[in-house]
């Protein structure tokens, strides 16, 4: 039977790695901050912190419904993962480095499943851990009810096919790689605004707009080849500068040596 994860050990883990399972009081949550209702993608944070056992740790609820405060703050709740064939998901470990915080936190995405539970300290643990085990026993009966999907087999690659999967790839990293220098110069404004933006939400602004530029496929726009930095590029550009320059002072001394040979030439 899986245990109850405790805050304590969630501070030791590594980040991204799975959490069962999580039980604790909501003892504060935060309005949702969302997307506008007319984007085109859709996105959402909602932040909270969660108490057990005299500890706390804050919780980021991310793209999920928006948990309403005077239902949820200040109950027992249980966290649950989904348990899938790559194994767990919907709820993981991760670290708010902002401004040199190092803070453990809680992420929990769409597929975790959040109950509110009885506060019965005498069987609050096994209480999380049968609520687990009886997710888990439905994922099992879904699973085996559900119909298989169909295998596919790969397709044997041409070289010609390598090329042009190649060149698909490297469009997409270089309109990935426009979406985050456009996105990171627009925050370095607004940091210079005194407005601060956490990694979090620099992150999910990069993958909205990433999103919302392949749903428009802006990808077909982009090189075959990868993009030049900046650097790059401005040092390309003034290389072609000097070299134009010494090409127009080549020029202008083969006119004054021409100018010089035809005073020598005329008759006196």
């Amino acid at each position: 039977m899986p245990t109850i994860t405790t805050i304590e050990e969630v501070s030791s883990m590594d980040d991204k790695d799975p959490i069962k399972c999580i039980k604790g009081t909501l003892v504060k949550l935060w309005p949702a901050n969302k997307s506008g209702p007319d984007d085109a993608d859709k996105w959402s944070f909602q932040t909270g912190t969660l108490r057990a056992n005299g500890k706390e740790i804050k919780v980021v609820f991310k793209d999920r419904d928006e948990l309403p405060e005077k239902k949820w703050r200040g109950k027992m709740i249980v966290i649950s993962a989904r348990k899938g064939d790559k194994g767990y998901t919907g709820c993981r470990k991760e670290t708010d480095s902002y401004k040199g915080r190092n803070e453990p936190q809680v992420w929990v995405t769409a597929s975790a499943d959040v109950q509110i539970v009885e506060d019965d300290n005498s069987g609050s643990e096994e209480q999380g851990e049968d609520h687990l085990e009886r997710r888990e026993e439905r994922e099992l009966k879904r699973e085996k009810t559900s119909t298989p999907k169909e295998q596919v087999k790969a397709p044997t690659a041409s070289t010609s096919d390598f090329k042009t999967a190649k060149g698909e790839i490297v469009r997409f990293a270089n309109l990935h790689s426009v979406c985050v220098r456009a996105v990171r110069n627009e925050f370095k404004t607004l940091t210079e605004d005194e407005i601060p933006a956490s990694p979090e939400l620099i992150n999910a602004t990069i993958a909205a707009v990433y999103i919302a530029a392949e749903r428009r496929n802006l990808h077909a726009a982009m090189p075959a080849t990868p993009l030049k930095s900046a650097f790059a590029v401005e040092e390309e550009r003034k290389e072609k500068e000097l070299q134009e320059e010494l090409e127009r002072g080549s020029e202008a001394a083969r006119k004054s040596s021409k100018a010089d040979d035809d005073d020598d030439n005329v008759p006196m």
